[in-house]
């Protein structure tokens, strides 16, 4: 009835002008009439609210109404006038008001007058809207007009456009009210440097017309890794010297220990998890100097997700964890890292791995030697309980030089994997087509690759999709998917997390009720979580592993179609040959590549995709800073139409894995000199041969040599500042030899940048923890200048030498 109505327009009124009020729209007078006068009066002060409910639905005579002082200006009706602050108003008048409905033209008008910058209309009549600007207009007023409500508009679009308005007209909002969930952030108080900047270009006129350049073809963009039998030299096998076995494993570190030991080492043995940090540093502290740290992993195969996942963490977290204190250690001489695994790795003609949960740590272990090369990192994968063969492999004593960074020891065999360029795939070879009479499944489905995907694989005949993602289907897939939809295709979306096995079952449930029989799974589900190692924190590889090692492993598990003809898992060039920044990326996409061997072994469909860097979309797309670095290093992006061409004869092959990238090996190399001397790099041609170290010049170490003393430290302070500015975008005005690296605003990758410059042209190696935090360009040039200074005596002694035998001849 009436009296529910005048209620509830009231209670909105009130609460829309408190709402206002929280958020710092405070009124500098009111006006209001009918039900309007009661909510005016309330929020004046001269009414309670519960005296103004009570007059509203007629539950009380005037005369119990209690008057209270005005707070801010009031506009009686009755009076025609204004009621200032602390002024009453007679209860009489509140009842006239609710019995009739006022003419608004006084009141508009007296507002009208007033000197305000905006009106709040709270009321739905149009007119008194019109009225009011009107009556502020004809006094030469550009206050602005803010209508709680708009034909059209939902509630809190009105809110929100009124606590706009007020703001633009000069209101104090107080944003932490309305935006309870942000945090204020203080950005600078104008966007200007006051710098200038010239073109010095040359401007040239552009040709009328060019000729087209052919695309490269995609058989350019495949590479892999080649296993290849190699003996090393005949040096003394000897294992003595200090050792430590890390391990989650104690029967197995048991075994290893005692194999060792009787080859002559001291061995200590520390269990994986918490005491392996306090062991680790009183065995660091004892003399003589520590040869070699060894961490072992586990040669079980979990079945389970469960057992799977805390196989996988724990192998992760323990040996992450290791490399971060050895790190992180200041002594004179660090041992050198072994990361060993059991079966984990498939080379050459042998079986599939039989313990995948420990191939992140090959992973890992490739990012160790881009950012720990003091460790020397050498990764190596026994047959289980092999440890007569670890142990002949871990006590060889040959040059650094022909060493090699990792290993798969089978039976009489030592096997290295090199990184191969290849083009093995011949011309008119066939290309894969999907068939209309399937439903291929693509996780990371509704993101830019999968959508890209998803299109591509209906122009080449698939009429049955499942697309899954994490969000579900957002606007922007919408309009990827609505033409194929009218293209006939039929496409499902889902919103799954795919490290959810009960999500997964039911999604691929759904799946299998829609007609067509699951023919392809298509896994590019993933996400980045970059830091350096020593900043790496185990909530950074959970991030990375729910979808990539616990979807993959839900989907081996639970689509067991006898349909299934294909099974890809988008893994990443990272797990391939490393990258530094992306320890926990790579060691996921490791396990990719294990879990398609793992499967062909068994006979199931499996192939494992090692992408690089995407054009157009994708995750170098995303950060374009990242993407930018790539580039810049030798991993230029594909098109998507070059990526996915290539990925149709990849396809079409028997291949278990295969990399996809445009990438130039001697640019990558050169800007990443802690991995130059890999074996990883090396021509699979060498064998037992030593390889020649060419040596590039080095010419500011040759300048820096050549000067003495304070010359020395300038010029290298100058040159340490030109690198600061250009890793960190900052003008070299502008920065001071004492700011922190932190300071400066410099996060654990462009560390890795800066560390990799210092080396490539001075060819001293720095720890990377001298880049980091509160270390600055002042510690680091005295850290080098006393690292040339070593390097400058050396290179006279041994000139010296050289000019004796010279001599003696």
């Amino acid at each position: 009835g009436e009296g529910h109505a005048v209620g509830t327009l009231l209670v909105l009124q009130l609460a829309l002008a408190e709402l206002w009020r929280a958020c710092g729209l405070t009124p500098a007078a009111v006006s209001g009439f009918g039900v309007g006068a009661l909510s005016a009066g309330v929020v004046a002060g001269a009414l309670s609210v519960d005296d103004a409910v009570r007059i509203a639905l007629r539950l009380a005579p005037s005369q119990s109404v209690r008057p209270q002082p005005v707070k801010c200006p009031f506009f009686s009706t009755a009076d025609d006038a204004w009621v200032e602050a602390g002024a009453t108003v007679a209860g009489a008048y509140w009842e006239s008001q609710r019995a009739e409905v006022s003419n608004p033209a006084s009141s508009v008008a007296h507002l009208g007058a007033r000197n305000a910058s905006a009106f709040i209309q709270v009321s739905c009549e149009a007119s008194v809207g019109e009225a009011l600007e009107a009556a502020a207009r004809s006094r030469g007023s550009k206050a602005v007009l803010l209508r709680a409500s708009r034909p059209g508009d939902d509630a809190w679009t009105g809110v929100l456009g009124v606590i706009a308005g007020g703001y633009a007209s000069g209101g104090s909002i107080r944003f932490e009210e309305l935006f309870t969930r942000a945090r204020k952030t203080v950005v600078p108080t104008y966007p200007w440097q006051r710098e200038r900047y010239w073109w010095d270009g040359a401007v040239a006129p552009a040709p009328s017309s060019v000729q087209p350049v052919r695309d490269a073809s995609p058989r350019d963009l495949f590479c892999e890794l080649t296993w290849n039998a190699r003996t090393v030299g005949q040096g003394p096998v000897d294992a003595e010297g200090r050792w430590l076995i890390v391990s989650t494993q104690p029967a197995a570190s048991e075994s290893l220990r005692q194999a060792l030991a009787t080859a002559g080492g001291t061995v200590r043995v520390a269990i994986a998890g918490s005491e392996q940090a306090s062991v680790l540093r009183e065995w660091l502290s004892e003399s003589p100097a520590p040869r070699g740290v060894i961490y072992l992993s586990g040669s079980e195969h979990p079945e389970s997700l469960e057992g799977l996942h805390t196989a996988v963490q724990r192998e992760v977290h323990a040996a992450a964890s290791l490399v971060q204190i050895l790190a992180r250690q200041s002594v004179p001489t660090l041992p050198r890292l072994f990361l060993v695994t059991q079966g984990a790795q498939a080379a050459g003609e042998a079986a599939g791995p039989t313990a995948v949960a420990g191939a992140p740590l090959w992973g890992l272990g490739r990012v160790v030697a881009y950012e720990h090369p003091e460790l020397a990192c050498k990764r190596i994968d026994i047959e289980p309980a092999a440890f007569g063969a670890l142990v002949t492999e871990l006590a060889r004593k040959v040059p650094a030089s022909a060493d090699d960074d990792e290993v798969v020891l089978r039976g009489e065999q030592r096997l290295v994997p090199s990184l191969t360029q290849t083009q093995t795939i011949p011309e008119g070879a066939g290309a894969f087509r999907p068939r209309h009479d399937r439903t291929y499944l693509i996780t990371g489905g509704l993101g830019g690759i999968g959508l890209r995907l998803a299109a591509w694989l209906v122009e080449r005949g698939a009429r049955h999709l499942a697309l899954c993602g994490r969000k579900g289907e957002t606007d922007e897939a919408r309009q990827v998917l609505a033409p194929l939809r009218a293209a006939g295709a039929r496409v499902e979306t889902f919103r799954v997390d795919v490290s959810r096995p009960e999500s997964v079952a039911e999604m691929l449930a759904a799946v299998r009720r829609g007609g067509a029989p699951l023919g392809g799974i298509f896994h590019s589900a993933g996400v980045l979580a970059d830091s350096s190692l020593l900043q790496w924190e185990p909530q950074d590889f959970e991030t990375v592993m729910g979808p990539k090692v616990d979807g993959a492993w839900n989907l081996h598990a639970l689509a067991t179609d006898t349909t299934l003809e294909h099974f890809v898992l988008f893994s990443s060039t990272a797990s391939l040959m490393g990258s530094p920044g992306q320890a926990s990326y790579a060691a996921a996409n490791a396990f990719l590549d294990a879990l398609a061997h793992f499967r062909r072994a068994r006979g199931l469909p499996a192939i494992s995709l090692n992408w690089g860097s995407w054009g157009e979309v994708g995750m170098a797309v995303a950060d374009a800073r990242r993407g930018d670095r790539l580039a810049e290093r030798g991993m230029s992006p594909m098109s998507v139409d070059e990526a996915l061409a290539a990925m149709a004869l990849v396809l079409a092959e028997n291949r278990v894995t295969r990399g996809i990238a445009r990438f130039d090996v001697t640019r990558w190399t050169a800007s990443h000199p802690s991995i130059v001397a890999s074996s990883l790099f090396r021509p699979a041609s060498v064998s037992d041969e030593v390889p020649d170290v060419v040596e590039a010049p080095r010419k500011l170490r040759e300048v820096l040599l050549a000067l003495d003393g304070s010359a020395r430290r300038g010029v290298l302070e100058a040159r340490l500042k030109e690198m600061v500015s250009e890793v960190g975008k900052i003008p070299t005005a502008k920065l001071s030899s004492t700011d922190s690296f932190d300071a400066l605003g410099f996060d654990s990758i462009m560390a890795l940048e800066l560390r990799d410059m210092v080396l490539g042209e001075l060819d001293v190696s720095m720890p990377l923890k001298s880049f980091v935090d509160e270390s600055s360009i002042e510690q680091v040039t005295a850290e080098l200048l006393g690292k040339l200074a070593v390097a400058s005596v050396l290179s006279a002694a041994s000139s010296e030498r050289d000019e004796s035998k010279r001599v003696l001849l």
